[in-house]
C-alpha cells in the first residue's frame, strides 16, 4: 500500500529562513552574506509570479541558483523561466549524470507541454507521454532525426537527471495500471508550451501557421494567461500582433449603457482576460509600437477594476510612460475616477519596503512645493497612506513598513486643508484633497485651520450645488468639532443659508446620501440653521436616515456631534445600539 505525502508550500518567513541558510552554506557566513540573503528573500516574495514558484523548496533553490549564475534576479519572467530550466537541465543533479542536452530536449518537451495545455491536461500516461514524445520526432524531423536518446531514455534522463517532468504517482488508465508524469510546476509547462509556439515546435502543419493565429482561441482563457505573454515576449518583434488582437478583442466588448452595477459587472468579467494579458506584456518589456502603447495603457488604466494591473508595469521599461500617461489622465480628471487610484497607488508604491516615516516625510515636503506636479504627488500620498493606515488598499499594491500614527498625520492634514481654502489648487487638486480631507480630517488640530476649511467647503458646496456632491459632505463630517464660526464668517445671509441646508436635507431622504445629511448636521453645530444647539440633539437621535448608519466614519461623527452637544456619556452609549453599532465613549 502507497501512502502519499505532501511538502507543505513555503511561508514568507520560510523563504527568508531557507535563503539565509541556502548562503550561509554556499557564499559564507558574513553579515553582508545574510543581508543579502535577507534582501533576495524579500525580492522573491514581492513579485507574484516568482513568489509561486518559491512556494516549493526544490523551485526555490533554483531560484537561488539562477541569481547566483545570472548575478541578480532577472525581473523578465521569460527570461527568469528559461534560466531555471537551463538549470534544470545543466547543473541541476549533476551527481552520476550527465547534462541534457537542451537541443535536444526542449523541442520534444515544448511539443509536450502545448498539447497539454490544448487539452487542459496537467499531468499525462506514460503511454501518451511517449506517443507524443514519438510524434514529436516525426513531425519534427530537421530537428530530431539524429535524437541520441530514445524516447525510453528520454523520459528517464528528464525525470532522474533534471526533474524537469517527473513521476507524479500511477493511475489507472485505459484499463491498465499506468505510470503519471506532469512538469514540475505548472510554470514550466506554461513556458515550454509559449517556446513551442513562439519557436515552431509543433505539428507541421500548425507550425506554418503566423503565432497570432495559434494562441487567438485561448486569448480569453485565464489558464492561458502565462502562456499568451511568454508567448509574446519570446515573439520578439512580431510581439505587436499579439497586442494588437488583444487590443482589438477589448475594442469588440461592448460597454454597457447602462449605469447598473451587474452590467458593468459583466463587461468587467469579459475584458479582465485580455486586459491582464495586456498588462503582462508591458511588464514584461514585450516591444510595442507607440500608438498600441497608449491604447495598452488607456484599457489598463481606464477599463472597470483593472486599474491595479497597472501596478505590474513598476520596473519595466514601460513604466516612465504609465506614470506620465496616469499623471497627464488625473490632471484631466475632475472627479475621483479609475486613473486617479492608479495615481495614488503608483506614488505610494514608490515607498514599498520603506518607513511609513519617511512617506510622509516626503508627503510634507511635496505639500510644501511650489509646482502642480509636486502638489498632486503629495495629495496622492496622503490619500495612499491613510488608505494603507484604514487598510482599504488592495491586497496586492506594494505598502511601505508599520502604519501612520494620528500625530505623523497633523501636518499633512493641515497642509492639505490649507491648500484648499487658499485657492491653490486646480480641479484635480481639490479632488485629490477632498478625497485627502475625508480620510484625514480628524486629525487636524489647528482650530484656525479647521474652521477656515469648513467655510471654505460650505461655500465651495453652495457655489457648485451638485459638484463633488458626496467629496465635499464627506470631508465636511470628518471635520473636527472645534472653534465656532457663524455665518457672518461666510458674508451669506441667514435666509440663504437656511434654504440651502433645508434644500440639501429635502434631497437626501435616501439611506445613500446619509453623508449629505451629516455635513447638514454639522454646519447646524456652528449656524445654529436650521436648528438650535438644542433642537440639534434631538433632531439626530429622531433622524429615520441616520438611525440606518452602520458605516465606521457616519457612526463616529453621530458620537462626536452628539458629544459636543453636551449629551451625556451615559445617553449616548444607550441609544439604541443596534441601531448605531458606535464604541463605547471612554473617559
Amino acid at each position: 500500500m502507497c501512502t502519499t505525502y505532501f511538502v507543505h508550500e513555503l511561508s514568507d518567513d520560510d523563504i527568508e529562513n531557507l535563503s539565509v541558510a541556502w548562503h550561509r552554506v554556499t557564499v559564507g557566513q558574513s553579515s553582508e552574506v545574510e543581508k543579502d540573503a535577507r534582501r533576495l528573500a524579500v525580492s522573491i516574495c514581492s513579485i507574484d509570479r516568482v513568489r509561486r514558484l518559491a512556494s516549493n523548496p526544490l523551485l526555490l533553490t533554483i531560484l537561488f541558483l539562477v541569481r547566483r549564475g545570472v548575478g541578480q534576479m532577472p525581473r523578465r519572467r521569460s527570461v527568469l523561466y528559461g534560466k531555471a530550466v537551463e538549470v534544470l537541465l545543466m547543473t541541476w543533479n549533476v551527481e552520476g549524470h550527465s547534462p541534457v542536452d537542451p537541443d535536444e530536449a526542449l523541442p520534444q518537451l515544448g511539443f509536450v507541454a502545448y498539447a497539454m495545455m490544448t487539452e487542459g491536461k496537467q499531468s499525462i500516461s506514460e503511454s501518451e507521454l511517449r506517443n507524443l514524445l514519438r510524434k514529436a520526432r516525426s513531425e519534427m524531423p530537421d530537428l530530431l532525426m539524429h535524437a541520441r536518446l530514445s524516447v525510453s531514455e528520454m523520459i528517464a534522463k528528464i525525470e532522474e537527471r533534471s526533474s524537469l517532468l517527473t513521476l507524479a504517482g500511477h493511475d489507472v488508465r485505459d484499463g491498465t495500471l499506468q505510470a503519471i508524469y506532469e512538469f514540475k510546476h505548472l510554470t514550466f509547462q506554461e513556458y515550454l508550451c509559449a517556446r513551442a509556439v513562439a519557436e515552431g515546435w509543433l505539428p507541421a502543419k500548425l507550425a506554418e501557421l503566423p503565432t497570432i493565429e495559434l494562441i487567438k482561441p485561448y486569448l480569453a482563457e485565464l489558464s492561458w494567461h502565462e502562456v499568451v505573454v511568454l508567448t509574446a515576449a519570446l515573439s520578439g518583434r512580431n510581439a505587436s500582433t499579439v497586442m494588437a488582437e488583444l487590443i482589438s478583442s477589448v475594442s469588440k466588448i461592448p460597454a454597457p449603457s447602462e449605469s447598473a452595477a451587474e452590467s458593468w459587472n459583466r463587461y468587467s468579467s469579459a475584458t479582465l482576460p485580455y486586459i491582464e494579458n495586456i498588462a503582462g506584456c508591458l511588464a514584461d518589456d514585450v516591444p510595442v509600437t507607440p500608438l498600441l502603447l497608449e491604447k495598452a495603457l488607456s484599457l489598463i488604466v481606464h477599463t472597470s477594476e483593472h486599474g491595479n494591473l497597472a501596478l505590474d508595469i513598476i520596473g519595466s521599461r514601460y513604466e516612465l510612460s504609465l506614470r506620465e500617461y496616469v499623471a497627464g489622465a488625473v490632471k484631466s480628471s475632475g472627479y475621483i475616477d479609475q486613473a486617479m487610484s492608479v495615481f495614488v497607488n503608483l506614488n505610494g508604491a514608490k515607498f514599498a519596503g520603506e518607513p511609513v516615516a519617511s512617506l510622509l516625510s516626503s508627503c510634507v515636503v511635496l505639500l510644501q512645493g511650489a509646482e502642480e506636479d509636486e502638489l498632486l504627488q503629495g495629495l496622492a500620498l496622503l490619500v495612499f497612506v491613510c488608505l494603507h493606515r484604514g487598510s482599504a488598499l488592495e491586497a496586492l499594491v506594494p505598502v511601505p513598513v508599520g502604519y501612520s500614527t494620528r500625530s505623523q498625520l497633523r501636518r499633512p492634514a493641515e497642509l492639505a486643508a490649507s491648500l484648499l481654502y487658499s485657492g491653490k489648487l486646480g480641479v484635480s487638486g481639490r479632488v485629490l484633497a477632498l478625497w485627502a480631507i475625508g480620510w484625514s480630517g480628524q486629525n487636524i488640530r489647528s482650530v484656525r485651520v479647521n474652521n477656515k476649511l469648513q467655510q471654505w467647503l460650505l461655500r465651495s458646496w453652495m457655489e457648485r450645488d451638485g459638484d463633488y456632491e458626496e467629496q465635499i459632505p464627506w470631508a465636511l463630517m470628518s471635520t473636527p468639532l472645534t472653534g465656532k464660526w457663524g455665518f457672518e464668517a461666510l458674508g451669506v445671509e441667514p435666509a440663504v443659508l437656511n434654504s440651502f441646508l433645508n434644500a440639501r436635507l429635502e434631497s437626501s431622504e435616501r439611506e445613500e446620501f446619509r453623508r449629505i445629511r451629516c455635513a447638514v448636521f454639522l454646519c447646524s453645530f456652528y449656524l445654529e440653521l436650521p436648528w438650535s444647539r438644542e433642537e440639534l440633539t434631538e433632531a439626530i437621535k429622531s433622524d429615520v436616515v441616520l438611525s440606518y448608519a452602520r458605516q465606521r466614519v457616519e457612526v463616529e461623527f453621530i458620537v462626536r456631534l452628539l458629544k459636543a452637544c453636551g449629551e451625556s456619556r451615559d445617553n449616548i452609549n444607550r441609544i439604541n445600539s443596534r441601531t448605531y453599532p458606535r464604541p463605547r465613549l471612554g473617559a
